[in-house]
């Protein structure tokens, strides 16, 4: 097996289930997706890093005991291209954390694997990071459109703990066992709507005014500085799941165009929201 793309998540569920989905409904049948068995903690992965700055993830996976026979059959030379997919789990970071030290540290470390794992045709691969966690991908009321969604999308860190099932109870898409094309392109623009809105709010009109280049310039560092923010100065997490960046990174520009749609405009003037208003201070703040 050659021009492997290897795929490593921190859990198996509901990771493995939704990338095999986006493989079948998204990406091309001749891409060959290997996906590794659950490495937990991103702090574990940032620690080995650190310590070797050139890590060889298949040596890692074995040494971890996080194989199988396909990562078993593999070589580096196999290895096209390596992408990650961990949680922000800073609810468990700021307990009995009452100075911010232990999630500032928690941050910093994160910022540095964007910064070295950005490219996923390197040998450290590319990082995608689910805000706060890959079950953000449903958070959104079922039948709603973005505006109804958008005045509930922030979460206090400390209620985090409770998430998974939060978003069971605000939508019961949650617990499909698939999902059908249609109801994939509006999850994955919903959330292109959000990134683009967090982080470029002042100028950004609407998911239609979006070109390629916009969408493949988008910039995961400046989304964790804005994330960081968030939480260390109000204890709060906006909900942004990355698996649209992932087809745009695999799939080019017919990525895009197969699951970009036109979600349903607010009914009022974003710019003058609260939430608006958050994100522009907060962009200030960290420039």
């Amino acid at each position: 097996m050659n021009d492997v793309i290897l795929i490593i998540t921190e859990g198996l569920k509901p990771e493995h289930d939704k990338l095999k989905e986006i493989k079948n409904l998204f990406l091309s049948k001749k891409r060959n997706i290997v996906l590794s068995p659950d490495v937990g903690s991103i702090l574990n992965l940032c620690k080995d890093i650190k310590a070797d700055p050139y890590l060889d993830y298949l040596s890692w996976l074995k040494e971890k005991g996080k194989t199988n026979d396909i990562i078993d059959s593999l070589s580096v030379d196999d290895i096209s291209e390596v992408f990650l997919f961990f949680d922000y789990d800073c609810h468990g970071i700021i307990k009995n954390d009452f100075q911010n030290t232990q999630l500032k540290n928690y941050n910093k470390d994160l910022q540095y694997l964007l910064e070295v794992c950005n490219e996923s045709t390197s040998q450290l691969g590319k990082l995608f990071i689910s805000y706060p966690m890959i079950e953000s991908l449903w958070d959104i009321p079922k039948n709603s459109n973005f505006s109804n969604c958008n005045k509930n999308c922030f979460y206090d860190i400390d209620k985090l703990k409770h998430y998974k099932q939060i978003i069971t109870n605000k939508n019961n898409d949650r617990n499909k066992r698939s999902m059908d094309l249609s109801l994939w392109k509006k999850y994955l623009s919903i959330h292109i709507d959000r990134f683009f809105l967090l982080t470029n709010c002042e100028n950004y009109k609407s998911i239609t005014s979006l070109t390629y280049k916009d969408v493949i310039d988008y910039d995961l560092n400046l989304l964790h500085k804005i994330e960081s923010y968030l939480s260390e100065t109000y204890h709060k997490v906006f909900a942004i799941n990355p698996l649209p960046f992932f087809i745009i990174e695999i799939g080019g520009e017919k990525g895009v165009e197969s699951f970009l749609i036109d979600i349903e405009k607010p009914d009022f003037d974003f710019i003058n929201t609260d939430c608006c208003k958050l994100f522009l201070q907060t962009i200030k703040m960290i420039k």
